[in-house]
């Protein structure tokens, strides 16, 4: 996404001595690239979660398992416990609220 037809375009544009595209195509291409990665991300994370490799086919949960998983492993982190720890209640609210907030946490304990 962020190295696509419409940098290409650009980039020809540009040898050719015209105007370039309108900022807006490419920024179009930057904002889809933030929904698209995170996604990915979380897919591959709920893949993990459930053992499976990650160039193995999705199977419907794979995203929701890995918001989950992901802010799990986040809000124990944020208490100060290893991954290997058991769950408790709030991990996953204390890891939402850690990503939120860049880190900042005010509810560790």
């Amino acid at each position: 996404l962020c190295h696509n037809c419409c940098h290409f375009s650009n980039a020809m544009l540009e040898a050719l001595g015209v105007q370039k595209a309108p900022a807006w195509v490419t920024r179009a291409a930057k904002t889809a690239a933030k929904v698209v990665v995170p996604v990915a991300e979380a897919i591959a994370e709920g893949k993990a979660s459930r053992g499976a490799d990650v160039d193995a086919g999705y199977v419907f949960g794979d995203f929701t398992r890995g918001i989950i998983s992901a802010n799990v492993s986040e809000g124990k982190a944020s208490r100060g416990a290893s991954s290997d720890e058991g769950y408790r209640i709030g991990d996953f609210t204390r890891g939402l609220f850690s990503k939120l907030t860049g880190g900042s946490s005010c509810c560790s304990r």
